[in-house]
């Protein structure tokens, strides 16, 4: 287990440079959605992937990859019905490396996704 968190840090630490490269790159993700039923629902399913987070560094703490399995197979289906390509990669992504327990892709995994759904602002209505 010392091993999987060593590298998944080591892993996270060369990742940070991409990362802050991405981060000035993508400041902000203008999602639209019309109506105030589909701003709702938006808004509840982007706090469900920020709690997300947390949950998903736990299970890697642990060495538990189904959990984030199965929550990377979630992302993948539900990004598309949110018009959030970007998190149903990631959660390809993250499914894929939790069937292999890569932790340290993972981890970077968990980076993206969280810096992504921090980019995410819900344009106003026009």
């Amino acid at each position: 287990m010392p091993r999987l968190l060593a590298a998944a840090r080591a892993y996270a630490m060369m990742a940070s440079d991409k990362e802050k490269a991405w981060e000035r790159r993508m400041a902000e993700y203008r999602v639209v959605a019309q109506g105030s039923a589909s701003r709702r629902l938006l808004h509840r399913y982007l706090q469900r992937r920020r709690a997300e987070i947390g949950e998903l560094r736990e299970s890697l703490h642990r060495g538990d990859f189904e959990p984030i399995r199965r929550v990377g197979h979630n992302l993948f289906g539900s990004g598309a019905a949110y018009d959030l390509p970007r998190i149903s990669t990631l959660g390809q992504r993250l499914e894929r490396a939790a069937q292999r327990r890569q932790g340290a892709e993972i981890a970077a995994l968990i980076m993206d996704l969280e810096n992504f759904l921090n980019c995410i602002v819900l344009a106003p209505e026009s």
